[in-house]
């Protein structure tokens, strides 16, 4: 259902709803690694903040840290700033 109202919400160019509704959703469910990625690829993406984006990941892994998916996330986070920086 999450995933759903993330997608509506970006089609219809509601930034501010994507947004608040991955803080709520990263908050109610903060074992589910799909919303930490979700919210840190929206913050690079989206807003141009990096820093936000490796901030959230970060806080994923201390959470989570048996989660590969998390790692590998932020490589591709961290790769993607590579190649736009460069």
């Amino acid at each position: 259902l999450w995933n759903n109202y993330f997608e509506y919400a970006t089609l219809q160019g509601a930034k501010a709803v994507v947004g608040k509704a991955l803080a709520k959703a990263v908050q109610l469910h903060p074992r589910e690694p799909s919303f930490w990625i979700r919210a840190a690829r929206w913050e690079w993406a989206s807003n141009g903040n990096m820093q936000g984006a490796r901030a959230k990941i970060q806080q994923a892994i201390r959470l989570n840290s048996d989660v590969i998916e998390l790692y590998l996330a932020f490589f591709e986070l961290e790769l993607d700033f590579a190649i736009k920086v460069i």
